[in-house]
This record gives C-alpha cells, sequence and structure tokens, in this order.
C-alpha cells in the first residue's frame, strides 16, 4: 500500500469544520477507542481496576477487560449513537480493530463529556506522549497505534477550547523494526499536526 495521510478539524468558534486527505476513509481506531470506553463505563458503572491507567498509560490489558464487560457490540453501537458518527459501523471486531474514518475521530474526541476522563487525558504519560501532546501539552489528547497486517496505523486526536482535530496516518511497515515503525508513524503525525495548528 501507498502512505496515507487525512485530517479533520473541528472550529466551534468559527462554526465551521474542513479536512483533507481520505478524511471520509476509515481506518482502525487503535487506542482512540479508549476514552469512550472509559465514558461509557463509568456512565453504566461498570468497574474496572484500571481505568485512569488505561487512558493515562494506554493499558490495553484494561481496554480488553473493559470491552468484554460492555460487549463491544454494545459499546461501539452507544458511541454511534451517542455522538453521531457515520462511518462506525458493525461487524465490530475489537476495541483497536473496529474502524471509524477520521472524520468521526474529529467528532468522537469532541464528544467526550465525562469530567474524570477529560481530566486524564490532559495527564498522558508515556508512549502516548506525541502528537497534539507533544504541541500543545495539557490539552485534551488521545493517540492509537497499532502495525497489522503489514501496515502502520497511527491516530493523533486532540482538543482545545472551541476545536477538535484528528489527524492519522497509514504506511507500509516492511523494512521498520517495531520501535523503528512507532517512531515513524510519530513523526508523521507531528508533521501533519505542526501544518495544522502552527
Amino acid at each position: 500500500m501507498s502512505a496515507v495521510f487525512a485530517w479533520w478539524v473541528i472550529d466551534h468558534d468559527a462554526g465551521t469544520e474542513w479536512g483533507g486527505g481520505s478524511y471520509d476513509t476509515p481506518t482502525y481506531m487503535a487506542s482512540t477507542s479508549k476514552p469512550w470506553l472509559a465514558q461509557d463505563a463509568l456512565t453504566l458503572l461498570v468497574p474496572e481496576r484500571n481505568i485512569e491507567g488505561m487512558i493515562r498509560d494506554s493499558d490495553n490489558a484494561a481496554a480488553t477487560r473493559l470491552a468484554a464487560r460492555l460487549g463491544i457490540t454494545a459499546t461501539m453501537g452507544r458511541l454511534a449513537f451517542t455522538c453521531g458518527l457515520k462511518t462506525l459501523q458493525p461487524p465490530y471486531t475489537s476495541w483497536s480493530r473496529s474502524l471509524m474514518s477520521t472524520r468521526d475521530m474529529a467528532h468522537m474526541i469532541d464528544c467526550i463529556s465525562e469530567p474524570r476522563v477529560l481530566v486524564w487525558m490532559t495527564q498522558i504519560r508515556g508512549y502516548g506522549q506525541f502528537g497534539v501532546w507533544t504541541l500543545m501539552p495539557g490539552v485534551i489528547v488521545k493517540n492509537g497505534w497499532m502495525e497489522w497486517g503489514g501496515t502502520w496505523y497511527v491516530n493523533c486526536l486532540g482538543r482545545g477550547q472551541g476545536w477538535s482535530i484528528a489527524v492519522t496516518v497509514q504506511f507500509p511497515s516492511a523494512g521498520y523494526w517495531w520501535d523503528d515503525g512507532f517512531a515513524e508513524g510519530q513523526r508523521r503525525c507531528n508533521a501533519g499536526l505542526t501544518q495544522l495548528i502552527l
């Protein structure tokens, strides 16, 4: 496959939205689904011992446990309905490999409203500290990354006062060790965001 770059911006102050690239083509959600899993679980009082770590540290095991307790089809259906998403449709493979467009990713982060989740999204630690976090530390962010089927998928979501943004990149994983591929995905996301934000 050739490399893919897409982005979508929501500007509430101007009352406009716009994007570029293949922003309506679904891509894997990866860890960008975790804020919704946390919000859905807290709303429905579904227990999870490391729900904060699922957001701040991108704990995959916590996401897998929560998705099983919530039911992946049920929780993704609630996400699509609650946030008015057009491209998130069944079948939902898992919390990481469900498909959503870049435009809908911007609307998803714009839709998160649970106060504790929003605070945790300003306190990202470890591997998730790239993308909007690098350019504007302290704003609401959630990144997602995965290598699957010979392709790297990296998603960078951010939200500030009056705006939300999503940038997604895809590129072949051939020729990259895992750490190098992840670093390249971060570089591409950061480069795209720099052009859009700065």
